[in-house]
């Protein structure tokens, strides 16, 4: 049939939702960065498991924002475990700030989860 419209493939995964998960991505390593560089400058006491601990919580979002990115209902649930476990270990070290801590992953969160039915 000559005169068939050709329709391109939808798109892979919403622009708005690749978007926010890249801002998470970078917000998480920003304030893991800020931390670690904080305690080495004498902002709080030396606490000799908090940069292990900043780091496997960072390895965590770093999964949970590329399953995001691949649309896997897993990506959701991992990132809502990094951002628990970046809190509490936030909180252990004295350095918990609720605006930072808790409004980005709420809006990160809010926008994954209004698009879970279409994942994976």
């Amino acid at each position: 049939m000559p005169n068939a419209p050709i329709i391109p493939p939808p798109p892979e995964a919403p622009l708005l939702l690749k978007a926010v998960t890249a801002l998470a991505l970078c917000l998480f390593t920003n304030v893991a960065v800020q931390s670690v560089l904080e305690l080495r400058h004498g902002g709080t006491p030396a606490l000799p498991w908090y940069p292990g601990a900043v780091l496997g919580t960072c390895v965590l979002g770093l999964a949970a924002c590329l399953g995001i990115w691949k649309m896997r209902r897993l990506g959701v649930l991992a990132f809502i475990l990094a951002a628990g476990a970046q809190n509490l270990v936030l909180v252990l070290a004295h350095l918990w700030n609720p605006a930072s801590a808790l409004l980005v992953p709420a809006v990160v969160t809010g926008v994954a989860l209004s698009s879970l039915h279409r994942m994976r």
